[in-house]
């Protein structure tokens, strides 16, 4: 299995040995396999840990089993603690949400610290099926089906080609212990549901589904580069530099053959929601002035125009009234009169 990990690495450009990577071991199969075979490659590794907190005793037995487990390999070893519920709830995220959010903002700042190449998590071949899945029971476009990517920013993924039972093979073959996480098998996640009953019942329908969704999957990738392309090709005839922002010409965007496509492409970048595309779509033929606003940005529907532009941070500012005073012109044009 190493020279296949080998291989995947140098077909998809990722960082070569002896680069310096921050391996993120959660302590379980995945995890462990991916830092016994970076090592075996000679990478220069840095184990990093996340203890969430969310299973009590077992996520610092999880954190004991990986801080041992880096001493045993003499290899540099850092640990964050998060209150991951509490995050949840400030920021009105998922749990799953939340600490994926948290792993990764603190991952990549280990990465600048330690002056690493990138960092290597263990997404594998099944987690790739289960990632298909659950953007199609969400709602997805073309770039939530082609699957999880072997490169994303700084974020490398040498295992996209092994599935799990390569791996547990692999770790009894070199008789390499690790932890299960027991919460892997309790149906209150999405994930777990669709690894534990719905993919079987597609199974008993395909015994080779999982094979036959990666090479959908493989087309679909392929589609969406033709689709990258011509999204490049048609945005720079619509867009032009508007004040702060930008605007787009209404009449040839309507001209496009795929106008919702096109429209998600430019705003949900920005924080615009699909049913905000839909809205908008259904107003250009209407009257101007109509508005979005999506957390940091506002469109505006001209009349041959959408404008989009940031929203402008508002400023807390008094105007005083003067005795006798019956009108002002700032902020707004306003007569008014005293009662007695």
């Amino acid at each position: 299995m190493t020279h296949t990990v080998q291989e995947f690495i140098k077909t998809n450009n990722l960082p070569q040995a002896p680069s310096k990577l921050i391996v993120a071991v959660s302590g379980g199969a995945d995890s462990v396999a991916l830092l016994h075979l970076l090592i075996n490659l000679g990478y220069e590794c840095v184990v990093a840990h996340c203890n969430f907190h969310l299973r009590g005793k077992e996520s610092d037995n999880d954190a004991q089993f990986v801080s041992e487990l880096a001493s045993k390999l003499q290899l540099p070893f850092f640990i964050k603690d998060f209150d991951t519920k509490a995050y949840a709830q400030s920021h009105k995220l998922s749990i799953e949400m939340s600490a994926r959010e948290l792993r990764y903002n603190w991952f990549e700042q280990l990465r600048t610290e330690q002056k690493a190449a990138a960092i290597a998590v263990a997404h594998h071949a099944d987690d790739v099926v289960e990632t298909f899945l659950i953007n199609i029971t969400r709602g997805t476009g073309i770039h939530g089906l082609t699957g999880i990517k072997p490169r994303n920013g700084n974020i490398i993924r040498p295992l996209l080609h092994i599935t799990r039972s390569e791996i547990e093979d692999y770790l009894h073959a070199y008789q390499q212990a690790f932890v299960t996480d027991y919460t892997n098998e309790e149906q209150i996640f999405t994930r777990n549901k669709i690894r534990h009953s719905l993919i079987p019942l597609f199974e008993a329908i395909n015994p080779s589904f999982r094979n036959t969704i990666k090479a959908t999957i493989k087309r679909l990738s392929e589609v969406e580069t033709l689709y990258n392309k011509q999204i490049e090709i048609i945005l720079p005839t619509l867009i032009q530099p508007y004040n702060k922002g930008f605007s787009i010409d209404s009449e040839l965007l309507q001209k496009q053959p795929a106008i919702n496509s096109v429209l998600h492409e430019i705003l949900s970048p920005l924080g615009f929601s699909q049913a905000n595309v839909q809205s908008l779509i259904k107003s250009l033929n209407g009257k101007s002035g109509k508005q979005f606003y999506s957390s940091t940005h506002r469109i505006v529907k001209d009349r041959q125009l959408i404008i989009v532009e940031p929203i402008q941070e508002k400023e807390d500012t008094i105007y005083y009234i003067e005795k006798n005073q019956h009108e002002l012109t700032t902020p707004i044009h306003l007569s008014f009169s005293y009662l007695t």
